[in-house]
């Protein structure tokens, strides 16, 4: 029987935690913030007071998470949405040399704060790991991009400084009678109504998806990182749809996309990252909350 590599690493990660004096009971709450595009580590454990020295118990538990914080962090990145139905636990199944590589990027997570709660009876620690290059370099694995699609027949169009689209309301799901709130991820894909695909991952040279990512995303489409990414004369789409079971693909009009796609410059825009997608605030931020299994 196939043992998941995802397990073996955590078992890997579990004996080298592990420790004489037994494991704190640790609480944890993770946070994927889109459009800081980090994961926010949130490690609470108790003080002991069994103690006289609750200075020395207070030091002794910091370190302790020190110690396992690659543990934990590593099983709260295993949900973190790549596309439309792929985690990083589904990726480290499928290959072995990233779940070796995995810890190397748990240690690049950075210690924001560490404090006591009000009552003086937890530590919590905060850390902060950025998906973006810390976890793409690691699973953006394609070589030379495939070639963006072109629009043969003449469409009107002009030179664009960036493309926004706006989905943050319910939008209908291809295939289906349901509708959505659109759902952030790493490598979303854009089609128009035809279902011809505008852009996906591969189509981005794997050095921008590895550092700056293919879309950015925010709630507020006043928001002034969309003039930072986008420039001062971006087109603005209006989603017309959703695809997929996690529905992070979007659906624009055709006519729109014939107008990124029949200008090279514009098409070049879709290359370059200088994409912003608008989505609705509930799913900018995901907080999950876990129990880690540290021994």
């Amino acid at each position: 029987m196939r043992i998941p590599h995802r397990f073996l690493l955590i078992a890997c990660l579990t004996v080298l935690a592990a420790h004489a004096a037994g494991a704190l009971d640790y609480r944890a709450t993770t946070t994927v913030d889109w459009h800081r595009r980090i994961v926010v580590m949130e490690v609470q454990a108790p003080i002991p007071t069994s103690g006289r020295n609750l200075a020395a118990a207070e030091h002794s538990v910091r370190r302790e998470i020190e110690r396992d914080l690659p543990q934990i962090l590593q099983e709260a990145l295993l949900a973190v949405r790549l596309d439309e139905g792929r985690t990083v636990s589904d990726l480290l199944d499928q290959n072995l040399e990233l779940a070796a590589s995995l810890p190397g990027v748990v240690a690049g997570a950075r210690r924001v704060r560490v404090h006591r709660t009000p009552d003086l009876h937890e530590v919590v620690a905060e850390y902060h790991l950025p998906l973006f290059p810390e976890l793409a370099q690691i699973v953006i694995t394609h070589g030379d991009p495939t070639p963006l699609p072109r629009s043969v027949s003449w469409v009107p169009t002009r030179r664009y400084t960036g493309i926004v689209i706006v989905a943050d309301t319910p939008l209908p799901i291809h295939g289906t009678r349901r509708q959505g709130l659109a759902v952030p991820a790493m490598m979303p894909r854009i089609f128009d109504r035809t279902m011809r695909t505008v852009l996906s991952f591969d189509m981005v040279p794997s050095d921008v998806v590895r550092t700056s990512g293919m879309v950015r995303y925010t709630d507020n489409a006043q928001d002034p990182m969309i003039q930072t990414v986008a420039g001062d004369d971006p087109l603005y789409i209006v989603a017309t749809g959703l695809f997929g079971t996690t529905v992070t693909d979007l659906l624009i009009p055709t006519d729109a996309a014939d107008r990124i796609l029949f200008s090279d410059s514009n098409r070049e825009l879709l290359r370059s990252g200088q994409v912003v997608v608008v989505v609705p605030a509930q799913n900018l931020r995901e907080t999950t909350q876990i129990r880690p299994r540290v021994h």
